[in-house]
């Protein structure tokens, strides 16, 4: 028996690139943009090293983010004596390895679960989980074979489809959130941001978070959004439209957003409306503050684990 799924509008983001090079406060930071705008997230562990550092702290951003989230325990493949079975559901490929195959799996996949029990995190593997609102599926995939990429799209759509459809159905509310805020050509500076929900027309009075507490009050002067794969900030050629509609990600062109803050979010602002700033900022302050208490604490860590072979030579 097949059961009917009803699948409803997902926003994806890469929060995978490669980043080597990239200061790891800029780093987190951009994680954590990503993972507000997110429905649920995808957590990619290497199956035979399990979690790093950076997966640790990816999980801490998503606990503050109260973002849910899958595990994909990757690389399947590499584990020794693997007999690949190209694009099949774990399972089917599962029946078709040897003894050694079999226990080298359930070795790392049990260490992997220890791991994340060691967090507070309880997981396991999609096929035996019947608690997917306590408990946390664990698909194995292979990116390169494509062995359980079908299974990690099945508990997608059955997540989202069981506890997520008022949440992805489009409203006409006003959500927007800022990713970042750069100068762009002879335009100025500029917002990139992801349109969620609601609509955006050129001259709407937007609101946006200011620094040091205040709020920005603009009219839009222009909306760009890229062609079909290209990254938004990229250079080319931008499509100019007079009105954009959820879920995409645009440029927004408008006089002062100089001091805009990255991260927060954007308002309609009714013509004539009298902003109260405090009103407007508070809880778009409280939530950036303690991200950047967070990445604080991270960089005095990472401050120590530098200090402590010296430390230790000295004594």
């Amino acid at each position: 028996m097949v059961e009917a799924l009803a699948v409803v509008g997902e926003r994806c983001i890469d929060g995978g690139a490669d980043c080597r090079g990239v200061p790891r406060i800029f780093l987190i930071s951009l994680k954590y943009r990503g993972l507000a705008l997110c429905d649920i997230a995808i957590l990619v562990v290497d199956i035979n090293i399990g979690l790093r550092p950076q997966t640790i702290e990816t999980l801490n951003l998503l606990n503050m983010c109260k973002t849910k989230f899958i595990v994909v325990l990757n690389q399947v493949d590499r584990i020794y004596g693997w007999k690949t079975c190209r694009n099949a559901s774990f399972p089917n490929a599962y029946m078709k390895q040897s003894r050694d195959a079999e226990i080298g799996f359930c070795s790392m996949l049990n260490r992997t679960i220890w791991q994340f029990r060691q967090h507070g995190i309880v997981t396991k593997i999609c096929y035996q989980n019947k608690e997917m609102r306590e408990t946390v599926s664990i698909v194995p995939t292979s990116a390169i074979s494509g062995e359980g990429i079908s299974d990690m799209l099945l508990q997608l759509v059955m997540w989202t489809q069981k506890t997520m459809v008022e949440k992805l159905t489009y409203r006409e509310e006003l959500q927007c959130i800022i990713l970042d805020v750069n100068d762009f050509e002879d335009c100025g500076t500029t917002l990139n941001v992801v349109l969620v929900n609601g609509v955006l027309h050129e001259g709407d009075q937007i609101a946006v978070c200011g620094r040091q507490g205040t709020t920005i009050v603009t009219s839009i002067q222009a909306l760009l959004k890229t062609p079909p794969l290209m990254e938004l900030g990229a250079k080319g050629d931008y499509i100019h439209c007079k009105k954009v509609k959820g879920a995409k990600a645009i440029k927004i062109i408008a006089q002062g957003l100089q001091d805009a803050v990255v991260g927060s979010n954007v308002y309609m602002a009714k013509p004539d409306e009298d902003f109260k700033e405090g009103e407007l900022v508070k809880g778009e302050t409280m939530r950036i503050i303690g991200l950047q208490n967070y990445i604080i604490f991270l960089g005095l860590i990472a401050v120590v684990m530098l200090l402590l072979p010296w430390l230790y030579l000295m004594c």
